[in-house]
């Protein structure tokens, strides 16, 4: 899940054999020079995404969604990540 302040949205990406696949986009004013909380919520085969708490993206897969989470930027922009939490349920990663 990424915003884009330059194109004003916001996307759901895969990654299926390191091919990036987009599974869902709004458009969105993102402002520029601010923070925003960002957040994946995943439950069996469905995915919400969140900005500062608001859902701004549902999507359903034809499968569970299983996997990894990773943090990548744009060459075009500056970004700067800040409180990464992985939750599980059973256990929660916390890197500050």
């Amino acid at each position: 899940f990424r915003i884009n302040a330059l194109e004003d949205n916001a996307m759901l990406f895969e990654f299926v054999n390191n091919n990036r696949i987009e599974r869902a986009r709004c458009d969105l004013p993102i402002a520029g020079g601010q923070w925003y909380a960002l957040e994946v919520a995943v439950t069996d085969n469905s995915a919400s995404c969140l900005i500062n708490g608001a859902v701004v993206l549902d999507y359903q897969a034809d499968r569970s969604i299983r996997g990894h989470v990773g943090l990548w930027t744009k060459a075009d922009s500056v970004t700067q990540f800040s409180h990464l939490t992985i939750n599980n349920g059973a256990t929660c990663l916390d890197v500050t």
